[in-house]
């Protein structure tokens, strides 16, 4: 059982969240240096948490990269660059542009579905 100033410092807490969150939420609608470091945190937490990498490894890709989608090879448009991963063992793979990622993905995100698509470029009249 929680110590009586415990129990009296949750109640007091409690009572105060949604003013401290607006407080929060205010700074972050004015405080740009705020805003990015929290902003920078979320990107750093989500990379280890979707492909288990850190930002630092992600930032060694793009320079190994040249900056570029390891695709097509063009410079990223203003979304940057996604971390390409395969589904099936979570492996990251590189940084693809949007478009590259987006298309990968509609050809099932296997070599097969690349094959299948080449041969229908390669084929059609």
């Amino acid at each position: 059982m929680p110590h009586k100033s415990e129990e009296a410092r949750r109640a007091w807490h409690e009572g105060r969240k949604g003013q401290e969150n607006a407080v929060r939420r205010q700074r972050y609608a004015v405080d740009a240096a705020y805003r990015e470091k929290l902003q920078a945190l979320n990107r750093a937490r989500a990379s280890k948490r979707r492909y288990g990498i850190t930002l630092e490894q992600v930032e060694q890709l793009r320079i190994k990269q040249g900056g570029r989608c390891a695709l097509c090879g063009e410079p990223p448009s203003a979304k940057g660059l996604c971390v390409d991963h395969d589904h099936a063992t979570g492996r990251v793979r590189g940084l693809l542009c949007n478009g590259c990622n987006v298309g990968l993905g509609y050809l099932g995100d296997t070599a097969e579905g690349l094959r299948r698509a080449l041969r229908y470029v390669e084929n059609a009249g």
